[in-house]
Formats: structure tokens, sequence, C-alpha cells
């Protein structure tokens, strides 16, 4: 039974362990008066949602119910075990294993100077890039919502989280030539076939320090 992360724990929006195959294992927290948490077996929608198809008690019982509903398809069996073991790692690797958490402070703007701070260091362009490949069930519900209206919630997702890695890359990469700020930050993004979305963060990556003693960092 996996461990259930805080930001997975959005009431009333079903959350996938994984995509790439027609059928996946997830979970979705509801209100008590409409059956509460649940783990629950996801299809992808012709209108790029996910549809709920078999719902399980969140409990130990719940969780072998619906992975042996889930293992008729062994190859959606598959990607979620694969999906499991990584998270298993994350999550009981040793802590000298574990990533370093940079909390110094990054600022990040799309003007090309940041007000009240002087820049003293340029180290020249940054960039984060991301490729990322989107379900081909999500893309023909996409297709199909074209011709309805409304929101696209797989592409709105996609496109969320591939612009969030790629500004994570981008100031990683100032962070390692030592400035502590991106001006000048700008997104490109661009469709590579159809399946393939490409998103790039860029800017130029400097050092500011406060003209004022009452600012003492960037926020």
């Amino acid at each position: 039974m996996p461990v259930i992360r805080d930001d997975e724990k959005r009431a009333g929006v079903p959350h996938p362990l994984t995509v790439g195959t027609p059928r996946v294992i997830g979970w979705e927290f509801n209100p008590p008066a409409i059956g509460g948490p649940q783990f629950v077996i996801l299809a992808w929608g012709i209108m790029g949602g996910l549809k709920v198809l078999q719902r399980f008690p969140l409990t130990e019982d719940g969780w072998h119910d619906a992975w042996r509903s889930l293992s008729r398809d062994p190859r959606a069996a598959a990607n979620a075990a694969a999906a499991l073991a990584e998270r298993a790692a994350q999550d009981a690797g040793p802590e000298s294993q574990q990533p370093v958490r940079d909390s110094q402070p990054m600022l990040i703007v799309t003007t090309n100077d940041v007000p009240g701070y002087r820049i003293t260091q340029v180290h020249g362009d940054v960039f984060g890039l991301i490729v990322r490949a989107r379900n081909y069930f999500s893309n023909l519900g996409a297709s199909f919502r074209t011709l309805a209206g409304g929101e696209v919630v797989g592409s709105t997702r996609l496109r969320t989280d591939s612009r969030n890695q790629a500004r994570e890359r981008m100031w990683r990469e100032a962070r390692a030539r030592g400035a502590n700020a991106v001006v000048a930050m700008r997104f490109d993004c661009n469709e590579v076939g159809d399946l393939r979305s490409e998103v790039v963060a860029y800017g130029t990556a400097v050092t500011v320090v406060p003209v004022s003693p009452d600012v003492t960092t960037a926020p």
C-alpha cells in the first residue's frame, strides 16, 4: 500500500499513480458523505479527463483488491509497480543519498532589473529545458474537447508541470554559476510532433545586492 503524500490529497480530484496506459490505479479524496478517501481504478475519458471505473476502501485490503483488478492489464500493473518502487526508494533511502534541499533565496523576475537591488555581477544566460510526452488517450480526448469546448484538464496539468520543472532547472543552473537571481526570464513553448510538448525557461543569471539597509535578502 503506497504512502499518499499531502500534495496528492486534493479533494474531489482523482490522482493517478502513473500515466501511459489506458487503465491506471490511483486514489481520490472525497467528503465522507460521498464515500470518503478511496483507492480507484481510472481510465482516460474521451474528453481527456480521468474516469473512475472502480472504487475500493483506502485500506490494506482495499489496496490489494484494487491491485488485483489492475493486474488484469499486465502492462498497467508493470507500470504501476515501477512507480511504486521509485516512490519507495525516495521515501526510504538513506539520508546521505537524499538530495540536499536548496534553501537559499533565488529571485526570478521578468524585468531587466530588480527594484531595491543592484546588479553586481552578470553570470550569463541560463535555461531549463523539458520535453514531455502526453498520453495517447488524453491527446485523443483533447481533440474531442476542441469540438465540445471547455478546459482540457490533461493539457493544463501537462503544461503547468512542464513550466515548473523547466523553471526549476533554469534556477539550478543559475545557482551552480554562483548567481542569486535571474532577470529577464521568459518561457518558450513548442509542440514536437503530436504527442510531445517542449518548454524552455531562460533568462540572465546575475548576482544582486540590496541598495537599502532595510533590504537584507532577495525574497
